[in-house]
């Protein structure tokens, strides 16, 4: 060792380990004294110095009981050394310095022999995880800061009469420690923040020979998360001195089940195991694990303190109908109080005029409980069989369109926007499922017809809020269904969003339907959506009016939205309430998967004329299809290939597509609407007479769809005009078959 000696005093320091051996030693012992030159009286060892063995990572043994001398450890002294396995501290010792023990993490045991001790100082044995067994000093007056912090395996404690102040966070997380015990002659103890937070196990907190929760009767105060966190306490019990009780002081005592004030106490009451302040005036905190599932706030109540309620899981129902100009905190029904469904307000607030401040008072039990109903009444009025939208308690309604912002993803509002997807669904049905098939069965859509009903339904009546697209109502799932803003130049009401609220719209909707719909995150500010129809995936955007596209012609037509290598199917964090969304079970790749236009039969990158004539000249068995191309032809996505994929791709092309109300049948050459010996020659002369053809012709004449115009497609032709007019399937006969298919 290399020590610092003091000649005139004949004493000595303990400074370090010489460099040689420093990072080597597994074990030392501590002389009482040293002969440090010849000569000279040897010199009491009395102090080992800061940080003197600091980081000794190998160090398992430390042997101090020959250090008769021994009066100070110095800071750091023993810091970091993560195998030293148990020390024993001499009787002179009077003072052990801040992070002597600190992160000793294999340190098991701390024997005192000392009674002259006054002080466990800051961090002394903060991070010794296993640390189980120690005896505190009866000369110990101070426990400081964080001094047993996070030691995990330390599980009882005995708290000496003499110490007076126990520092902030002294047993701060000391997960496995069950029980603390006061000495009975304590007589006060002066306590700062976090005393006990975090102690996990802690059950058992008494003073002298008593069994139920007992501080020292001289305790004045109790600091604000003096016993956060400390899931084990089942009962408190406040003496009668105590004057304080700081915020959070019990908050997550998830088994507490009552607080109990004396009943000399100035300061605080209790009232069925609720703490209040001793005029009741304010609630302070509800016992988490209180078995009563109704509570009814006091006539003199005119506040409730933040977090008074969390976690109050047996809760559900809460009655304020007695006070009157009361506060509640923001956060107060913030977390754990999910079984609340009634509440009950004064009556002078429960007008449609108050709704407003009603949303704004009840914030914390609106957005964080199950709440049902207002005063007895429904909260969220379903019509039967979803003829109508859902609409809320008169209370509220109104000002739900300013309101909402801050309720959207909660439970109330989840029944509100479940029953609005529901009847969302049935209204696009009703007014626009007829858009593709005029004669369609509306109870027996296909799911192509479903899809674009419910995308017309989204895009009718609704505005783009160009002016204000970063409010936040035109970000969430409640968008279209709420946000309404008035229009000047109209004269009227609209409910506005922008690209987010569309996308999220058509996801809620489609998926309330039972189709698989995607919302789309391109990461460039835009946001749109990926539908399966049939064996395939298109891209749908309400906000620009796209139904449907693959990805190559969407970023054709829109530039700026870049490629599908960015493009990802939005997850929960992106702010979408999943639970009403289908979850992929797979992770689809858009850039694969995106690749069709829809009802592109022919390949030719667009749907057309062409595409519906090879589809009609499939269904009379004229030709066959690719397996690529009777996907595809699976228009309307009802696992059929049928005249009702010809009728929606007809509508597609027309109305949709804006492309030319005359429809070509392959080998109709002079497109005169029929097939006879006029195109039959047209064909020969083609094929043997090298004639030419125009782009249609070329089109029209591959009757056998195999890429090219050979003498096969002539024997395709002369087969269709064998058979008589109205002979569509080529059959032979002419009856309801062909009519359906017409």
């Amino acid at each position: 060792f290399i020590y610092t000696v003091n000649e005139t005093k004949g004493t000595a320091s303990l400074k370090c380990p010489i460099p040689s051996k420093k990072g080597n030693l597994t074990s030392i012992t501590v002389p009482a004294t040293i002969t440090y030159k010849t000569g000279k009286p040897e010199a009491k060892v009395i102090a080992i110095a800061s940080s003197a063995f600091s980081c000794e990572y190998n160090l398992t043994t430390a042997n101090l009981t020959n250090a008769s001398n021994l009066e100070t450890i110095g800071e750091n002294a023993f810091h970091c050394c993560k195998k030293l396995g148990a020390v024993t501290i001499p009787a002179n010792v009077t003072r052990i310095t801040e992070y002597a023990f600190e992160q000793c993490e294999s340190l098991s045991s701390v024997t005192f022999k000392t009674t002259k001790l006054t002080a466990i100082e800051e961090r002394m044995f903060s991070c010794c995880k296993k640390l189980s067994s120690i005896t505190i000093p009866s000369s110990v007056t101070v426990i400081g800061y964080r001094a047993f912090e996070n030691c995990s395996a330390l599980t009882s404690i005995t708290i000496p009469s003499a110490v007076t102040t126990i520092g902030n966070g002294a047993f701060l997380d000391c997960s496995a420690l069950k029980s603390v015990k006061f000495a009975s002659t304590t007589a006060a103890i002066n306590f700062a923040g976090t005393t006990f937070s975090g102690c996990t196990a802690l059950s058992s907190v008494v003073c002298g020979s008593g069994t139920a929760f007992s501080l020292p009767s001289g305790v004045t105060a109790i600091p604000s998360y003096m016993f956060f966190d400390c899931k084990a306490l089942t009962t408190v019990n406040i003496p009668a001195k105590v004057k304080t009780i700081g915020n959070r002081a019990f908050q997550n005592c998830d088994k507490l089940t009552a607080i109990n004030v004396n009943s000399s106490n100035t300061a605080y009451a209790s009232e069925s195991g609720v703490l209040y302040t001793k005029d009741h005036k304010t609630l302070i905190h509800y016992p988490a694990a209180k078995t009563a599932t109704s509570f009814k706030a006091h006539k003199y109540t005119k506040q409730i303190a933040e977090y008074a309620f969390q976690k109050a899981t047996n809760l559900e129902s809460v009655d304020f109908s007695d006070t009157s100009g009361m506060s509640i905190a923001n956060n107060n029904f913030s977390e754990g109080t999910p079984n609340i469904t009634a509440l009950t307000i004064p009556a002078s607030e429960n007008k449609s005029t108050n709704g407003a401040n009603v949303l704004k008072k009840y914030k914390s039990i609106f957005r964080k409980t199950k709440l049902a109903t207002l005063n007895g009444s429904t909260l969220v009025n379903v019509s039967s069989n979803a003829s109508a939208a859902p609409t809320f308690h008169s209370t509220i309604a109104a000002a739900m369109y300013d309101e909402f912002t801050s309720f959207d993803s909660e439970v109330f509002m989840d029944k509100y926007l479940d029953a609005y997807v529901i009847f969302a669904v049935k209204d696009a049905y009703s007014r626009f499922g007829k858009s593709i098939d005029p004669n369609a069965n509306i109870s027996s859509l296909s799911p192509l017809e479903k899809a674009y009903a419910i995308f017309k339904w989204v895009g009718d009546g609704r505005k783009y809020d160009g002016e204000d697209t970063d409010n936040p109502k035109n970000h969430c799932d409640a968008s279209i269904f709420l946000h309404r803003k008035y229009d000047a130049a109209d004269k009227k009401y609209y409910f506005y969003s922008v690209c987010d609220g569309f996308a999220r719209a058509y996801n809620l909707i489609m998926n309330a339907a039972g189709l698989e719909c995607y919302y789309i995150d391109n990461n460039l500010n835009h946001a749109f959506n990926c539908v399966k129809i049939g064996s395939h995936y298109y891209i749908a955007d309400v906000t620009n009016n796209i139904f449907f596209k693959d990805s190559a012609h969407y970023i054709n037509d829109f530039a700026e939205f870049s490629t599908p290598d960015k493009w990802s199917i939005c997850s929960k964090k992106n702010g979408l309430n999943y639970k009403r969304h289908t979850d992929p079970t797979a992770t689809i790749n858009l850039k694969n998967e995106l690749k069709y236009q829809f009802c592109d039969l022919n390949n030719d990158t667009h749907a057309d004329n062409e595409d519906h004539a090879l589809l009609q000249f499939y269904l009379v068995k004229q030709t066959t299809l690719t397996s690529a191309q009777s996907k595809m032809a699976d228009i309307n996505g009802d696992g059929a290939i049928n005249y009702k994929d010809a009728a929606a791709l007809r509508w597609y092309v027309e109305a949709y597509k804006g492309n030319s109300k005359t429809y070509y049948r392959m080998g109709d050459l002079d497109c005169n609407g029929k097939v006879e010996q006029a195109d039959y020659q047209l064909l020969y002369d083609y094929i043997y007479n090298g004639t030419g053809f125009n782009l249609r012709q070329t089109e029209l004449a591959d009757l056998n769809n195999d890429g090219k115009i050979t003498s096969a497609d002539l024997t395709k032709l002369t087969a269709l005009k064998k058979y008589k007019l109205g002979d569509v399937n080529r059959d032979g006969k002419v009856n309801a078959t062909d009519k359906d298919l017409i």
